[in-house]
């Protein structure tokens, strides 16, 4: 690259019009998945931002009034961890749905049913992450052969 060219990538004519032919070929028979994925990446990318810079408000507006206080009164933290716990909860929606999009054929009920079985190990039997990764890729290997 020679030091002589300033500037990045430029957009021109010739560019947009092969970012459209390419965005037609992978639209063709599937613009309402498509549509669908990227509204779900979209609403993934806005929660996971929303969770991680209302730490600082949690902190300023929340936990340091708190601080020092005989008996603090917790209701309104509690009240805002739950919106942020719906904000992340629809974050993990919003990935699973577009996850399930891009590979819908991947899903299947032996996919379905190693989901379940690491659900209960990590939930019920309270087995560690590391753990219920071997014993999903041993079942994954077993049904998917």
């Amino acid at each position: 690259m020679s030091s002589s060219k300033k500037g990045g990538a430029r957009v021109t004519r010739n560019t947009l019009k092969t970012a459209a032919r390419l965005l037609k070929y992978v639209t063709i028979g599937y613009k309402v998945q498509f549509i669908i994925v990227i509204l779900c990446i979209l609403m993934c990318s806005v929660s996971t931002i929303s969770v991680s810079l209302s730490l600082r408000f949690l902190l300023d507006d929340y936990i340091i009034p708190l601080i020092g206080n005989a008996n603090p009164d917790f209701t309104e933290l509690y009240k805002a961890l739950a919106v942020l716990a719906c904000i992340f909860a629809l974050g993990v929606i919003a990935s699973f749905c577009q996850t399930n999009y891009v590979v819908d054929s991947a899903v299947s009920p032996p996919a379905i049913l190693i989901g379940l079985i690491d659900l209960l190990l990590l939930l019920k039997w309270k087995l560690s992450v590391p753990k219920v990764i071997l014993l999903s890729a041993a079942l994954g290997l077993i049904f998917f052969r």
